[in-house]
């Protein structure tokens, strides 16, 4: 015997089914009974499946709640991260300005120091002058009292040594005033001499390479040509000199 398909099945399932209704309607009281079982059964899985529906909505709800608290939390702590991160940064910042600030200024104290120190000791070279010209001055004029040197000598070199230190003086300040670098002792300004000159173009400087490399090679065979010209006369006054007959003495 062979199996029953499923079409079979489920219309034998449905003239079962239909046997069983004709038999109901025949019983009143059973049919009332069937349909209050089935009233019963569809709202028991009516409500079951809105309930399990309700607690997998309120699951995915409690789940995605935690989900932005945990999200927030993260946001939260990430700036707070962001805030120390910037704190951090600005307070280096403000130490490396602090740090070149007083390289700077510490460079620039020694500039002012050095300036300062050299002036000084160029004063106290302009003192010493002036007191080794008084010191000379007061030991000619004590020879000159003594009748040692005339007064021609002693005026004379007193000029003279009036005239160097006036001369020092004058040339000492004006170099410092208008020729000395105001930041560094040990440098000059030159002002009178402009820019820098313009640095010649490529042709310009191609057309005078050419015209050198022309005017060598003009000299180098006028050379071998005055080379060539001068072997030829001493040849041609060697052959007379021989060709020419020696007379007896």
């Amino acid at each position: 015997m062979s199996n029953p398909t499923i079409n079979q099945i489920l219309e034998l399932q449905d003239v079962e089914l239909a046997n069983s209704l004709a038999g109901l309607k025949q019983d009143s009281s059973q049919l009332a009974n069937y349909i209050s079982s089935r009233k019963a059964n569809l709202y028991n899985q009516v409500v079951q499946e809105h309930s399990d529906t309700f607690q997998k909505t309120y699951g995915d709800m409690v789940r995605s709640n935690d989900t932005i608290n945990n999200t927030m939390y993260y946001f939260v702590r990430n700036k707070d991260l962001d805030k120390l991160q910037s704190s951090v940064l600005g307070r280096s910042q403000q130490e490396a300005e602090a740090a070149s600030f007083d390289a700077q200024t510490g460079k620039r104290q020694v500039e002012v120091n050095q300036w300062t120190s050299s002036n000084k000791q160029d004063t106290l070279f302009f003192l010493q002058l002036m007191l080794i010209s008084f010191t000379s001055l007061a030991i000619l004029l004590y020879l000159q009292r003594l009748g040692v040197i005339p007064l021609s000598i002693f005026t004379g070199i007193s000029t003279l040594l009036s005239i160097a230190v006036i001369l020092t003086l004058i040339v000492r300040a004006q170099y410092t005033n208008k020729t000395r670098d105001n930041k560094y002792w040990n440098r000059r300004r030159f002002q009178q001499m402009g820019g820098p000159p313009a640095v010649p173009s490529c042709n310009p400087v191609r057309e005078l390479y050419d015209e050198v490399g022309e005017a060598v090679s003009s000299i180098e065979n006028q050379a071998q040509t005055g080379l060539a010209n001068f072997g030829n006369s001493v040849a041609a006054a060697a052959t007379a000199f021989s060709s020419t007959p020696s007379t007896p003495a």
